[in-house]
C-alpha cells in the first residue's frame, strides 16, 4: 500500500483503488494548547483538523482545484500574484515562487476551469489527469490511448489532444498539444514544454521561475 506525507496539510494518505483518490488516514495536529495563551477560546478538535484535510486533499484529486491559500506562487497580478515587482522582464511577466517540496505550481484556467499545474520543463507536452479533463469539458468517449511516454515508473501510454487556450494570470496559448491520463490514475497536471516552449522567455532565477510571454 502507498502511502504519501503532505507537508500542507501534515496528513498522511493512501491511494484508494475504489474511490479512484487519496484518502485520508492520519493526519499530524499542530501543537495548538501547548503554543496558544490562555484566552478559554476552544481550538479545533483533532477530528476536526483530519476532517478539513481529508476535504481538501479529497477535492484536490477528484477534481484537480486546488484553493488560493495552499497555492505556492507570486508573480505580477492576478491568482498567481503579489504585487508588481520591478525587476521581472515585462510588466506582464508572471513570477512562481518554489515550493517547499522544491517543485513550482501554478494556478492555470482552462476552458474557464482553474486548475492547479506542476511545472515540469522535462515534460514534452501539458498533461491533465481524467479528472481534469472531464472539469474541462474534453470529449472523454474520443479518447485514444496510443501515445507512450516515459515517466518516472516507465512508459506508460496518454491520449494526445488539443487545449484551445491556456491561461496564466493573462499569458494566454492558443492550441497547446497536450496528453490525458488515465481514468483512476494518480496523476498530476503538469505544465510542459508545449505551453512554456510558447512563450518569449522563461527563466529560474533565485529559486523562482518568470514567465515572459
Amino acid at each position: 500500500m502507498s502511502v504519501l506525507f503532505d507537508e500542507q496539510t501534515g496528513g498522511y494518505y493512501r491511494w484508494d483503488e475504489h474511490s479512484g483518490q487519496f484518502v485520508l488516514i492520519h493526519a499530524v495536529p499542530p501543537p495548538l494548547a501547548s503554543a496558544a495563551p490562555a484566552t478559554g477560546r476552544r481550538h479545533p478538535s483533532a477530528l476536526m483538523i483530519i476532517g478539513i484535510a481529508g476535504a481538501l486533499w479529497a477535492a484536490v484529486m477528484t477534481f484537480g482545484v486546488y484553493p488560493a491559500a495552499m497555492n505556492s506562487v507570486e508573480s505580477g497580478r492576478g491568482a498567481n500574484s503579489t504585487a508588481a515587482l520591478p525587476d521581472l522582464p515585462s510588466d506582464r511577466s508572471v513570477r512562481i515562487a518554489r515550493s517547499r517540496d522544491g517543485h513550482h505550481y501554478v494556478l492555470a484556467l482552462v476552458a474557464g476551469k482553474s486548475m492547479r499545474f506542476l511545472v515540469d520543463t522535462g515534460a514534452t507536452r501539458v498533461s491533465l489527469s481524467y479528472a481534469a479533463a472531464r472539469r474541462a469539458g474534453i470529449n472523454l468517449n474520443q479518447l485514444s490511448y496510443s501515445q507512450v511516454v516515459m515517466t518516472a515508473n516507465g512508459d506508460a501510454t496518454r491520449a494526445p489532444i488539443w487545449l484551445r487556450s491556456l491561461d496564466i494570470d493573462g499569458i494566454v496559448v492558443h492550441d497547446v498539444e497536450a496528453y490525458v491520463g488515465h481514468p483512476g490514475a494518480a496523476d498530476f497536471n503538469l505544465l510542459g514544454m508545449s505551453f512554456l516552449g510558447r512563450l518569449s522567455s522563461f527563466e529560474f532565477r533565485g529559486g523562482d521561475l518568470i514567465l515572459t510571454p
